[in-house]
């Protein structure tokens, strides 16, 4: 794991290499299974509205693991994150995850044309993992327009930021029919007891 810590534009951590080849080989298999096996949210609230028209297909993990979150291996994965050893005096925000006591997890799959609209998460933190399989395809970036700052990102990394933070995603095109950009976004919130 390549762990770098950043202050500007913004306060935010890029992890890169996160899981192992052999982890992510199984984690691969598991967004094969959601995405060839399980329809994906086509509700009619705001949000799912607003993905609808820009072209993206999202699955609430959540929901889809609702009897037994213990079972999905992207669920486990993702969520040792929570105990990362962030470095608070580098990234001070890693403080909240300590008393944050709700998390929801969201498989997003960006093909042809799709991107996704300026927006902030309403949440304390926000984790995207990068998880795609391969990188035959151009645009697709989280872009912190804001900021004129598009970070980096490779497949198997992670960034966390804080999520009232707003950002988009640039529309991507595809250079074969293959599934492209797949990211699992990760919010950590407080709700009330």
């Amino acid at each position: 794991m390549n762990i770098e810590y950043y202050h500007y534009p913004f306060y935010h951590v890029i992890i890169k290499n996160i899981f192992s080849d052999s982890e992510y080989s199984l984690l691969q298999n598991e967004i094969d299974n959601i995405i060839d096996n399980t329809e994906y949210d086509n509700k009619s609230d705001t949000h799912h509205s607003l993905l609808k028209l820009s072209g993206t297909k999202s699955w609430h993990l959540d929901v889809i693991f609702k009897d037994n979150r213990s079972s999905s291996l992207l669920l486990n994965a993702t969520g040792r994150f929570t105990t990362f050893p962030f470095k608070y005096s580098e990234f001070p925000f890693a403080t909240l995850l300590e008393i944050t006591n709700l998390d929801e997890s969201f498989l997003h799959l960006y093909e042809n044309d799709s991107y996704y609209f300026k927006h902030r998460d309403g949440s304390y933190l926000t984790f995207l993992f990068n998880l795609w399989k391969n990188s035959d395809f151009e645009g697709g970036e989280i872009c912190f327009s804001d900021y004129n700052y598009t970070p980096e990102l490779d497949k198997n990394s992670l960034i966390v930021f804080p999520g009232n933070v707003n950002h988009h995603v640039n529309p991507l095109k595809q250079l074969d029919d293959k599934p492209k950009r797949i990211v699992l976004n990760r919010r950590y919130f407080i709700r009330p007891t």
